[in-house]
């Protein structure tokens, strides 16, 4: 199954109040969400709280998105396999593969600060490490790195990097990467660029959760 166009719904992690996963409201969020018109789901992305969860608690959230994402028809499951390290990166995706995820949503590594040799060689090892496609996250302000237009061309020529979630907003920075992508890779906006993201020829937006049915209804009017 091919990456989603449309919405892509990203998930909060809920817990209880003694911190254990709430896997009964995480299985209603999922459903919330494609009821809501969600062309697909992002299993513990930032808003999800990927990095604070311990190996069990993560892989457990895999577990329960994919299995209610899958009991709908062409909802697309996409796991974020994240990690401070390449290495924990191509752990998560090797689970996600496991598991029967269609992508892999990555950041650049985080916590120390990479430049474009180290970065383009992180997400070339995920991708040739062929677990599933890849779909990039640009969030500068998470991962310390930024993702220039030009650079993200030179990603979208990496076999398996079929996709980017771009968080920034400004309309200049936008043309740019559409001009240097090219068609490469689809791109997908966040909500508060969805209609211009639409305009430049997004495939439709990763969009938090909470925004899921006005970004449906964006789409729509649009």
């Amino acid at each position: 199954m091919d990456l989603a166009k449309g919405i892509i719904a990203m998930l909060v992690t809920p817990f209880h109040e003694d911190y254990r996963l709430n896997e009964d409201a995480l299985r209603k969020e999922v459903r919330w969400a494609i009821e809501n018109g969600a062309e697909g789901v992002v299993a513990a992305p930032s808003i999800g709280e990927f990095l604070h969860l311990s190996e069990s608690e993560r892989t457990r959230v895999f577990e329960i998105v994919v299995e209610e994402a899958r009991r709908r028809p062409n909802i697309c499951a996409v796991a974020m396999t994240s990690g401070a390290t390449t290495l924990e990166t191509l752990h998560y995706a090797k689970i996600a593969a496991r598991l029967g995820y269609d992508a892999q949503q990555v950041i650049a590594p985080y916590y120390w600060r990479c430049g474009e040799t180290e970065v383009e060689r992180h997400f070339r090892m995920v991708a040739d490490a062929g677990d599933l496609p890849v779909a990039g996250y640009h969030n500068p302000a998470l991962s310390k790195f930024n993702i220039s237009p030009k650079f993200a061309g030179r990603l979208a020529s990496i076999d398996r990097v079929v996709a980017f979630k771009e968080v920034l907003t400004d309309l200049q920075h936008l043309e740019a990467l559409y001009d240097e992508v090219g068609g490469a890779a689809a791109i997908y906006n966040t909500f508060r660029a969805l209609l211009a993201g639409l305009m430049l020829g997004a495939a439709g937006g990763f969009i938090n959760i909470f925004a899921v049915p006005a970004s449906v209804a964006l789409l729509k009017a649009y």
